[in-house]
């Protein structure tokens, strides 16, 4: 190739230089959650990747958000163009970064210039007269990318004014941008929650103390809830207020034609107990009201288990517990003379599950840069045709 040939080689080269970025970032995001942080939730994973691409004469920024579930993936996109000449002409300034690939965008529109005034000069003269001013605008170009390699760094971080690009704080690591290329992997541990764990609870239990047969009157009542089932219970949703989950013992002493006219119709489920064949003159009628208590109560098919409870006093004492864990609103004894003490409150107790962020973060000279090197190489080859 002639030395024409190769100086006209780097000149377009240089021209080409301008239409690409000289310096680009880039940045990706993966982590997974559980749907509504739930533990038996879908999984749903999420990636989150861009860039900035700066040109000499303008950035680009972009960003897609891709979020899976059940297979199917949402899509978003953000994308800006952001041209230094306009920011001067708008806000009067410019960040570091801009300012100082706009400087070099001008020198090489000199660079550029007197490439094409030497270019005319060799019709009109002689090559070696022209030898000297190569030479000159070779060494210019050496110059230029000398003074971005060693200075875009130093002018990203005069803009972000922190050289942290991405941080584990929990495990004390970090990347920091220290030179103008960089290609790191950072597993930022412990970030995030990706869903709540079950991890403590227990079964509501009341003891009652159940009263003879001449403190109980007809459509006496006492109304509890049983635990919520477990499918319903979520760490934001730890109770059901669900009727089906209330139910009411109440007490029939005398016979009628129609029991439901003493049925006091509380909320729920109601579980009848008839004690009507009772009566004053009978022994320990709290124990055999208790017994029948404990029997409706089982044979029910509800999830609440009642029994018998040791008792010093006269009058005899049963507990019901409920068969499912978690809160179940207490108990209530709204029209009865009976006692009550909850010696176990239902609850639950969820911890947090927390998840890693995988960051990866890039950032290098790109091929506006590579291409002025190639151009470098096409003015060197010019000069130095004859000894190759």
């Amino acid at each position: 190739m002639s030395r024409n040939a190769l100086f006209t080689a780097g000149i377009i080269l240089l021209v080409l230089s301008l239409f690409s970025p000289w310096f680009t970032l880039t940045f990706s995001n993966e982590y997974m959650v559980r749907d509504n942080l739930y533990e038996d939730g879908k999984k749903i994973d999420s990636e989150w990747s861009g860039y900035e691409k700066y040109y000499l004469d303008h950035s680009n920024e972009a960003a897609t958000w891709d979020t899976t579930k059940n297979g199917n993936t949402e899509s978003q996109y953000y994308g800006n163009y952001s041209y230094y000449r306009e920011g001067m002409e708008t806000n009067g300034n410019i960040d570091s970064l801009p300012g100082f690939l706009y400087s070099i965008y001008k020198i090489i529109f000199v660079v550029i210039a007197l490439s094409f005034i030497v270019i005319a000069f060799e019709a009109f003269s002689s090559n070696d007269d022209l030898q000297s001013m190569k030479s000159g605008i070779t060494l210019l170009l050496t110059v230029i990318l000398l003074v971005f390699i060693t200075g875009v760094k130093g002018s990203y971080l005069a803009d972000v004014e922190d050289p942290v690009m991405a941080q584990s704080t929990n495990s004390n690591e970090y990347v920091n941008m220290t030179s103008p290329i960089g290609f790191n992997t950072l597993i930022a541990n412990d970030t995030f929650t990706e869903y709540y764990e079950l991890t403590n609870y227990s079964y509501e239990k009341v003891i009652l103390t159940i009263p003879d047969y001449d403190n109980t009157w007809n459509g006496a009542y006492f109304t509890f809830r049983a635990g919520p089932d477990p499918n319903d219970l979520e760490w934001d949703n730890a109770y059901n207020n669900s009727d089906d989950l209330e139910y009411y013992v109440w007490f029939m002493t005398s016979e009628t034609a129609n029991s439901n006219d003493y049925d006091p119709n509380g909320a729920g489920t109601g579980i009848m107990v008839n004690i009507s064949d009772l009566g004053d003159s009978e022994d320990d009628t709290s124990a055999l009201i208790k017994s029948r208590i404990i029997q409706a109560i089982n044979g029910a098919g509800i999830p609440l288990k009642a029994l018998s409870e040791p008792s010093e006093q006269v009058w005899s004492k049963m507990s019901i517990e409920s068969v499912n864990f978690g809160y179940a609103d207490d108990f209530s004894n709204n029209w009865w003379n009976g006692n009550f003490e909850i010696v176990e409150q239902g609850f639950t107790e969820y911890e947090a599950v927390e998840g890693d962020f995988n960051y990866k973060i890039n950032w290098y000279p790109s091929v506006g840069f590579f291409v002025t090197i190639i151009s470098l190489l096409s003015f060197l080859g010019s000069i130095f045709r004859e000894y190759f």
